[in-house]
């Protein structure tokens, strides 16, 4: 029995769509492997700077939560251009998405 909360609708089985909302489906891995990197990539750049942000005297909450917007964002916006160009996010667009969060694209 799949369990409906919000717009997310998690499936028992991965071939049924995991999130169905605005016209994107995404299989159940897919939503999961996008939720934990989404994580890793806050982690990756509030480190980086909440070391800078302690030396030129911002505090410490405020230079975190602008480095995990900016993160995220960056990640929201290639996901968003991928789906854009064809109409489905695939797993190539998704590993590009988050590549450039890493700075490598």
């Amino acid at each position: 029995m799949p369990y409906f909360g919000g717009a997310f609708c998690f499936a028992k089985l991965d071939t049924q769509p995991a999130l169905k909302s605005f016209g994107v489906t995404l299989k159940r891995k897919q939503v999961k492997d996008i939720i934990t990197r989404m994580v890793a990539v806050v982690v990756a750049s509030v480190m980086g700077t909440i070391g800078a942000g302690s030396i030129i005297g911002v505090e410490l909450w405020k230079s975190a939560s602008m480095a995990a917007i900016l993160g995220v964002a960056i990640v929201l916006e290639g996901l968003a251009r991928a789906y854009i160009a064809d109409g489905k996010l695939d797993e190539t667009e998704i590993n590009d998405a988050f590549g450039k969060a890493n700075g490598k694209k």
